[in-house]
């Protein structure tokens, strides 16, 4: 054999073997069907050997034709100005089980459009999301309920605050402060304690409107952000359903249910500027939660106390449920 062909031969066999072992899914397409793919890039979208896609439009491994004809358009229009097109999409495997897919690809002769050949790349990322989207939910939300944090409320009332300045609406920041919530730890322990917190975060949640947030500072303390309210009127009627869904028992077995109460302050920004911080507002409803609750004992008509002004923390003892 010429040594010249013997060694193209060789790089040939080479080339082949990285190509059918590559840990990364790899196809050839010219006019998005498959002409070449590799053994990864079969097992990616589940089918057998790569037998079963060649020849197959690349359609197969897009959830919608809306999803396939957008990833065409802006691949193929960034190949003719021969440049390497990437995105990342959400693939669909042979049994119709989807997953988000990154994909990279390159004209085999730059500058051409899709009658020509092009090699794509495909990797599945979806545990990479998975882990991503694990990390944000750490950052931004309770790890126990999975309402929002104190990042996220301060974020939620900043924006709040600049619509009201904007529409001349108001809002209402409520701090929730669970009744007797000491004597459940104490009496049924923290596993108890934590069900509770759950279930009041799930019936709080389930009563508002998609404008407003719930959100939990830690303990047995939440924070309601009333957004878009036009009278006061409308904040009593939300706290009444909000006491209701926290008084409710919570059923531990066929004969034991726990029942706790709320201590609620309320803050008020009526839409006038100037503006006021998140910080303040919290400051000021946490004030208002301690009067409520040191009226608790003194057979208050309800459960919220709105800040006005004179109310001052040291005006009031510090509650110890």
């Amino acid at each position: 054999m010429n040594p010249k062909n013997a060694r193209s031969r060789n790089g040939s066999d080479i080339y082949r073997a990285i190509f059918d072992n590559s840990l990364v899914g790899i196809a050839v397409v010219r006019r998005r069907c498959f002409i070449h793919v590799n053994r990864k890039m079969a097992q990616i979208f589940g089918y057998d050997s790569p037998e079963e896609m060649r020849g197959q439009r690349s359609r197969i491994c897009y959830v919608s034709d809306a999803s396939f004809d957008e990833i065409g358009r802006d691949a193929y229009s960034t190949l003719m100005e021969g440049r390497e097109f990437r995105a990342e999409f959400i693939g669909r495997r042979r049994d119709g089980s989807e997953f988000w897919c990154m994909l990279s690809g390159k004209s085999v002769i730059p500058g051409t459009a899709m009658d020509a050949d092009s090699v794509w790349i495909f990797q599945d990322v979806d545990e990479n999301r998975r882990y991503q989207a694990q990390l944000e939910s750490a950052a931004f939300c309770d790890p126990l309920t999975g309402l929002p944090n104190r990042r996220i409320l301060a974020d939620h009332i900043r924006k709040a605050v600049a619509r009201c300045c904007r529409s001349r609406t108001m809002i209402a920041i409520c701090f929730i402060d669970l009744d007797d919530f000491k004597f459940v730890n104490d009496r049924y322990g923290h596993d108890v304690g934590d069900l509770v917190l759950i279930n009041v975060a799930r019936r709080i949640s389930s009563i508002l409107r998609k404008s407003d947030m719930l959100s939990r500072l830690g303990g047995d303390e939440f924070v309601l952000l009333l957004d878009d309210l036009s009278q006061v009127g409308d904040i009593d009627n939300v706290l009444a359903k909000v006491d209701d869904a926290v008084r409710e028992p919570l059923l531990l077995g066929a004969d034991r249910s726990i029942a706790v109460g709320a201590s609620i302050g309320v803050s008020l920004f009526l839409g006038v500027p100037p503006e006021i911080s998140p910080e303040t507002l919290l400051k000021n409803a946490d004030q208002a939660m301690y009067r409520s609750k040191a009226l608790k004992s003194a057979d208050r008509a309800h459960s919220w106390t709105i800040y006005d002004g004179r109310v001052r923390v040291e005006d009031n003892p510090q509650p110890t449920a």
